[in-house]
């Protein structure tokens, strides 16, 4: 009885080991099919289909491929047709591009056979792909509207005018399918950044990482193939700015612009031309400035590290500020035109003070290696009690009107100034020692600190005082 027992339980472990052994050979061989399945087309020679892959990627990717270095199949991580070091262009041409790795990722259809090919998914890697400015929209119709499965990783997208680079991002993600279709990353500046669409497109959020940067715009219509319009919002660490804009192929217009930090406060209008070459030109209005606003730009920072960048506008902006408290401080009124090109800046303002005006013209080369601020200046008090009396000086005057004449050049990094020529009521100065004598104390009380130091009443009473 007991040895049925045991043997009835013995033979019940036989059979369920005899099952999974067969178990385990059968999971074997459907490996070894499977390994064999997806390595047969290693085999094959891909370069023979390189009209059929062409044509089909020109058919449902709008891909022209102009040149193909090489085309493998690869297995891992899914089947695919990995396409080596291509050259292609999109929209008819208007857009160049290459990328090192172009991976078709095959249908179960087509592993062993290209008949009726179509694709998974496409996936660009390791892109270099150039757009002229003007051409922009032709991008964003291209990724608009593609319906087949496309993603890219590693993208350099560089903008461009008539051939010369403008800007680029770099390292730009981007899929058009799955719950991250709406999501872009990349860097721009050296800086990551994100941007997500929301609300059918119509609402763009952009954010620089770590820098305190973000913009959010919103668009009044979803319609590429006209202009765009919108409002926008962005905050760049603690400024603010609000523009409404208006977007087309050549230009785009801000209008009801203002910029408020807790030193500067502007309203402005600017337009951006595209074509037929990058310019701005722009209206703004200072409404409050202040005290420290001129303290925190570093000008040193601001030239020798943009020099590459300065060489490339084109601007041209009309600024005036007017005092809220008229008669109370140094600087009643003030406008100016500053035109910006190649690197050169131009300028001619007019300065209303208490008692009198001082109108300047004058020129800097910024990509020079030391950039030198040459100015032709006139100042006219026609009311030396009130201008003295900004500073608190009393004196007694023969003469109420003042007319003085000043040329020269400023080195704005070594802080070094010479007068060319200073006329003082129709008086030339012209002796060497009396151009030295000037010199010497603009230097050490003007400029002693920084070349904004010259907006400062305590250094312009000092100057005075020493002067007269």
């Amino acid at each position: 009885m007991i040895n049925k027992f045991f043997k009835r339980i013995l033979n019940r472990q036989f059979k369920s080991l005899s099952f999974f052994l067969m178990l385990k050979y059968i999971i074997a061989l459907l490996i070894v099919i499977t390994i064999t399945f997806f390595s047969i087309p290693k085999f094959f020679d891909f370069q023979k289909k390189q009209n059929l892959i062409e044509s089909y990627l020109l058919d449902e990717y709008a891909l022209e491929l102009s040149n193909i270095n090489s085309i493998q199949y690869k297995v891992f991580p899914f089947p695919n047709l990995t396409l080596k070091n291509v050259k292609f262009g999109i929209e008819d041409g208007s857009i160049m591009s290459s990328t090192k790795n172009l991976k078709i990722y095959l249908n179960f259809k087509n592993i062993l056979s290209l008949k009726d090919f179509s694709a998974k998914k496409l996936v660009l890697m390791d892109t270099n792909l150039n757009v002229e400015i003007e051409n922009y929209k032709n991008l964003l119709n291209y990724m608009n509207e593609l319906e087949e499965k496309l993603k890219i990783k590693n993208l350099d997208l560089n903008f461009r005018k008539d051939g010369n680079l403008l800007f680029k991002l770099e390292d730009i993600n981007i899929l058009n399918y799955g719950y991250k279709k709406n999501n872009v990353s990349g860097k721009i500046f050296e800086k990551k950044f994100k941007i997500n669409f929301k609300n059918k497109k119509n609402e763009i959020n952009f954010k620089i990482l770590n820098t305190g940067i973000k913009a959010d715009f919103f668009l009044k219509q979803d319609n590429l193939n006209s202009v765009k319009k919108g409002m926008s919002k962005i905050i760049v660490a603690n400024n603010l700015f609000k523009f409404d804009f208006e977007i087309d192929d050549n230009h785009l217009i801000l209008s009801n612009a203002y910029i408020k930090n807790k030193d500067l406060s502007a309203n402005f209008n600017s337009i951006i031309e595209f074509s037929p070459f990058f310019y701005i030109s722009s209206d703004i209005e200072v409404t409050e400035i202040g005290k420290e606003f001129f303290n925190k730009i570093n000008l040193n920072s601001l030239i020798f590290e943009n020099k590459a960048f300065i060489r490339k506008l084109n601007i041209k902006n009309k600024v005036k500020y007017k005092s809220k408290k008229f008669g109370s401080n140094l600087i009643n009124n003030f406008s100016t035109n500053l035109n910006l090109a190649y690197g050169r800046l131009t300028f001619q303002d007019k300065t209303l003070i208490p008692g009198g005006e001082n109108v300047c013209k004058g020129e800097i080369n910024l990509i020079d290696e030391f950039p030198r601020f040459d100015f032709i200046c006139k100042l006219k008090i026609s009311d030396k009690r009130k201008f003295f009396k900004q500073f608190s000086i009393k004196k007694n005057f023969e003469k109420e009107i003042l007319h003085l004449y000043y040329e020269g050049s400023l080195n704005l990094i070594n802080k070094k100034i010479n007068f060319r020529k200073i006329e003082v009521d129709g008086n030339l100065k012209n002796k060497n020692e009396d151009l030295k004598y000037f010199k010497n104390i603009f230097e050490r009380i003007l400029f002693n600190e920084n070349f904004f130091g010259i907006f400062k009443e305590k250094k312009i009473k000092e100057l005075i005082l020493e002067i007269i």
